[in-house]
């Protein structure tokens, strides 16, 4: 015998808070850390992204710095 004792509703409300959480940059997303429910606090990890974009993006800078920074060629005369 197996007893069993639930409660059910189909109009419950349930109270909580909603915060929007945003990213400070894009990118694709990898591996996700938090489920819709958990709860989190300031610091935690919630997403992996990929950093294929961000490593370009580096390297294009770095390049762009590198051209900035060369000294100018001697002009012809």
């Amino acid at each position: 015998m197996v007893l069993r004792h639930f409660e059910e509703t189909d109009d419950a409300y349930v109270a909580g808070n909603q915060i929007q959480i945003m990213s400070q940059v894009s990118g694709s997303v990898t591996k996700v850390w938090a489920d819709n429910t958990d709860f989190v606090k300031e610091g935690d990890v919630l997403v992996t992204l990929d950093p294929t974009d961000a490593r370009q993006a580096f390297e294009k800078a770095k390049t762009a710095l590198g051209f900035q920074r060369s000294p100018n060629p001697p002009a012809d005369d």
